[in-house]
């Protein structure tokens, strides 16, 4: 009978040890594929499917971090992450010493957050919201958000679709924050 009970405890043993690797090493892999999120890149200065520390070294330290969102530059740049992504880049405008830019001075200045394959595919305005959408594609933006396991930002819509929408009075050119997101309608 002790033969039993000796052989049952360190099969257990055995058992318990195997289990406790497999969860270190998952614990392994899992902070393995944050850190190549954290540091992927899409763009030249960040934007969506860019990885945080992209961010961090265009912008400096965050002014504010939370959860989700994160700020830059006293709220000029807003940055919402997930599992390590950016999902959205907001410029406001408002928050600096020009706060309003025409349609060609917001398209240069945010040139380095438009991955260098975006090929523009549409754009339209949308009166009533007071803003005017700039669709592209990117086959960077498509790869970099396959990295995550448990989002699909592009649902039904061709993978590597994003939007630029341009927030502001578009019949006097004149913008107040961009945003980027990926799909093709706000």
């Amino acid at each position: 009978m002790e033969k039993k009970w000796l052989t049952f405890g360190l099969s257990a043993l055995v058992l318990l040890t195997a289990c406790g690797d497999s969860s270190s090493e998952e614990t392994a892999a899992e902070e393995r594929e944050s850190e190549e999120t954290s540091s992927f890149q899409v763009s030249e200065t960040g934007s969506i499917g860019d990885g945080k520390e992209v961010f961090d070294e265009n912008y400096g330290e965050p002014t504010q971090e939370g959860d989700t969102l994160t700020s830059y530059q006293d709220d000029y740049i807003l940055v919402s992450f997930l599992e390590g992504l950016a999902n959205s880049v907001t410029a406001q405008f408002e928050m600096t010493d020009e706060p309003r830019r025409t349609e060609s001075e917001v398209l240069e200045e945010l040139s380095g957050m438009i991955p260098e394959d975006a090929v523009k595919v549409d754009a339209y305005e949308e009166p009533d919201y007071f803003r005017k959408v700039l669709v592209y594609q990117s086959d960077l933006v498509a790869d970099s958000f396959e990295k995550l396991e448990d989002y699909d930002p592009f649902r039904e819509e061709e993978a590597g679709t994003f939007i630029l929408i341009l927030e502001g009075e578009p019949e006097d050119d004149s913008y107040f924050d961009a945003l980027i997101a990926p799909g093709h309608h706000p």
